[in-house]
């Protein structure tokens, strides 16, 4: 049998963030500090500007709204990796700014949904079916990619953590290239 082995901090820290995270969701409490609004307010306006210059520089290609595509599929990303990222959990502000006012506010799904609507309406049936299915599915595989590569962030600075608390505690050279070999 093996002996068990005590959580590592890295793990401790993912779960409480967990926890943090659900229990907000359960509760429907968020910071509404003023320096938290204004936070989301900064990042609204950020994020409504790159929309906005996204859908001029790309209008409707053959009937087919390219610029909400790929603001909602890029903003599913770009959240993902808020999501999947510790940066995010230690700065409630930051969190707040990027993924509430920006990438709330760059990603649409109402203008996804009146889109949709309009080429239905339009005639465009498949159309319509390839822009909603296309979205939905590109938005999810877009997040969790974003989620991998915002927790590759969160393994990179616990690495970097232990290998600091290595050096702090006066571990040889050898047993801290050890110590980050078995970390990877």
């Amino acid at each position: 049998m093996r002996p068990s082995r005590s959580p590592s901090p890295h793990s401790l820290q993912k779960e409480n963030r967990r926890q943090h995270v659900q229990q907000d969701l359960s509760t429907g409490r968020f910071d509404t500090s003023p320096t938290v609004l204004a936070a989301v307010a900064i990042g609204g306006v950020l994020g409504a500007t790159c929309r906005y210059k996204i859908a001029n520089l790309l209008p409707y290609q053959d009937g087919f709204p390219l610029a909400i595509f790929l603001a909602n599929v890029t903003g599913s990303f770009l959240l993902g990796g808020v999501v999947g990222s510790p940066l995010a959990d230690t700065h409630p502000r930051l969190r707040a700014c990027l993924g509430v006012g920006a990438l709330g506010s760059y990603t649409t799904f109402s203008t996804f949904a009146a889109d949709t609507r309009q080429l239905f309406a339009g005639g465009s049936a498949m159309l319509a079916t390839f822009y909603l299915v296309a979205s939905i599915g590109a938005g999810i595989w877009a997040s969790g990619i974003g989620q991998q590569v915002g927790g590759r962030i969160e393994k990179t600075s616990s690495r970097e953590e232990t290998l600091l608390e290595a050096t702090k505690n006066g571990k040889t050279q050898h047993s801290f290239e050890t110590q980050g070999k078995a970390l990877k």
